[in-house]
């Protein structure tokens, strides 16, 4: 017997992917601060009025030599005579001494508040780039030869 020889002919659909470029993490981290300052000033005045008095007791003395005077009759003539007594006269007294008060106090007020807040904010990103080889479709083709008995 003779060999038969048969040929194949064999037909491949390949599909190759496509392989990305650039595949990138980028992390970013964001921090703030403020700050914030607020100033009050003023003034505060307390006036106080009054009266002040002040009250001295005393006594006052008075000493007089008196005279006597005589007068006769109706003439012109008249007669003084000098006495050996003394008058003495006293009297109390009172002494007010009287004050307007005024007293002021001024007072300088100072407020001041500050406020400081600090924020921080994290971002991830991720970034794909299309790919550099793109997906395609491959044939192939292959030839073979086989003996069969």
């Amino acid at each position: 017997p003779t060999p038969t020889i048969e040929d194949y002919v064999a037909t491949v659909v390949v599909d190759i992917p496509g392989s990305a470029a650039v595949t990138g993490t980028a992390a970013a981290t964001r921090t703030t601060t403020t700050t914030s300052t607020a100033t009050q000033t003023g003034t505060a005045t307390r006036t106080m009025a009054g009266t002040a008095t002040r009250t001295a007791p005393a006594t006052a003395t008075r000493t007089v030599n008196t005279t006597a005077t005589r007068t006769v009759g109706t003439s012109t003539a008249t007669e003084t005579y000098l006495t050996t007594d003394t008058a003495v006269e006293e009297y109390d007294t009172e002494v007010v001494e009287e004050y307007d008060v005024v007293n002021e106090e001024v007072y300088d007020v100072v407020e001041e508040v500050e406020v400081s807040k600090v924020t921080e904010e994290e971002y991830t990103t991720t970034v794909t780039v299309s790919p550099a080889v793109a997906a395609s479709t491959g044939t192939a083709t292959a030839n073979a030869t086989r003996e069969v008995n």
